[in-house]
């Protein structure tokens, strides 16, 4: 028993350590990682233990390993600025990566059929019998894989011109119908979560069952009128969130 904690210990430490060196930019993004040899030698560990290390490794999407040729570091954090109202797509631009997205669902439907039916009819402030646009996406960088996007749009907020470009599936998305919808947002609640993947979730972003990522619940009004609905569930360790706060009014701390 001692033995085993002891290892489990040291395949912590271990992986931590290879995660800080990722993350502070000393391993960067398409540089080779230690192999199992090397991980023995350098650490003074068991082949098991060198092995246990890299797969979880590579199962947190933190490195890629490549038969024949090693395992390279698969990490890159976008910085994320939330002072002001921000598109995903716009900043992955902003940081010389490619965005895509790949649309898994665009349909129609009542909310009682659609996932996480309770927190819609809470967050949209519906019945159960009402409709919903709903959009469900896997989001991209270089063709990697960083987030899942589900998106609830109420029908009610759609012209019959909107309605009928979202049937035909030209717009996945309401802020595409019209740009000059941008000009009418004004504002934006964002709530962030910690939770653990699911399997559906897991497998469409090609990580394991049970792997970190945030959760952001993002309510978008249209001139005070709810426009949308987006739940985000996006991979940890590829996300870096910079808060900035303006207008703060000197008060006495409590530490």
């Amino acid at each position: 028993m001692a033995k085993k904690k002891a290892a489990e210990s040291l395949y912590f430490i271990i992986q931590e350590d290879l995660k800080s060196k990722i993350r502070l930019g000393e391993l960067k993004e398409g540089d080779r990682i230690m192999s199992e040899s090397e991980i023995c030698e350098h650490y003074n560990v068991s082949r098991i233990t060198a092995r246990r290390t890299l797969n979880n490794l590579a199962s947190e999407g933190y490195i890629k390993r490549i038969p024949g040729k090693g395992s390279f570091v698969n990490y890159y954090a976008l910085e994320m600025h939330t002072k002001k109202y921000y598109s995903l797509a716009e900043e992955i631009v902003h940081w010389g990566m490619r965005p895509k997205s790949e649309y898994i669902t665009q349909t129609f439907a009542l909310v009682k059929d659609l996932p996480e039916a309770e927190q819609v009819m809470d967050q949209l402030r519906i019945t159960e019998n009402d409709e919903l646009y709903y959009v469900k996406r896997i989001r991209f960088t270089n063709d990697t894989p960083i987030a899942v996007d589900r998106t609830y749009v109420p029908t009610a907020s759609l012209s019959e011109e909107e309605r009928t470009k979202f049937a035909e599936n030209q717009a996945a998305h309401v802020y595409s119908i019209d740009a000059r919808m941008r000009g009418t947002l004004n504002r934006v609640g964002e709530t962030f979560s910690a939770v653990t993947l699911a399997k559906e979730d897991a497998s469409c972003l090609n990580v394991t069952v049970g792997t970190p990522a945030l959760r952001i619940d993002r309510i978008t009004y249209a001139k005070d009128s709810i426009l949308e609905y987006n739940v985000r569930l996006r991979l940890t360790y590829r996300c870096d969130y910079s808060i900035a706060y303006k207008g703060i009014e000197p008060r006495e701390l409590s530490i």
